[in-house]
């Protein structure tokens, strides 16, 4: 219990500023450590895994298996998201993202969380780039992009 106003405004500001250093973390994905992830992100984790297996709004945009044995799915409203508002360029690269996942040169295992693989299939000079998140059997994409460059992460499969 705060028995004065001086000690009331001091625990006021570590309780911010311990805010502010999560919050810093939380934005920033190579400074977030796994200490960081609360049970909010293993809700929305979760959410989006189970949107995508809902099937009382119409089955999965698509749904795959990748050569590490995981169903890969996604719904065309995700989908939609990923290309409407962080990747435009991938409309209408829709069977090159099932195939980087189905068939892809190489496997990474993200750096910054052990449950996040980089899927990459090369096409002439740029690969396609699938992000999916494995849960148990299963797995969501998180988004897909084209580069130029194979990000750093242990190698877990190539071809």
């Amino acid at each position: 219990m705060v028995k004065s106003h001086g000690e009331a405004k001091s625990v006021q500001r570590s309780a911010f500023s311990n805010h502010r250093s999560l919050r810093a973390k939380r934005g920033n994905p190579v400074a977030r450590s796994r200490e960081c992830f609360t049970i909010l992100d293993a809700t929305r984790w979760y959410n989006v895994l189970r949107a995508t297996s809902d099937r009382s709004d119409g089955a999965p945009f698509f749904e795959v298996t990748s050569p590490l044995g995981k169903r890969i799915r996604t719904t065309q409203e995700y989908f939609r998201k990923i290309v409407g508002t962080k990747h435009p360029g991938m409309r209408s690269k829709e069977q090159d993202v099932k195939q980087a996942i189905e068939k892809p040169d190489e496997i990474r295992r993200s750096k910054t969380d052990p449950e996040v693989y980089l899927y990459y299939r090369k096409s002439d000079t740029l690969y396609t780039c699938a992000v999916v998140k494995h849960f148990n059997d299963e797995g969501f994409l998180i988004t897909t992009y084209v580069t130029d460059v194979v990000k750093i992460g242990e190698v877990i499969w190539t071809r």
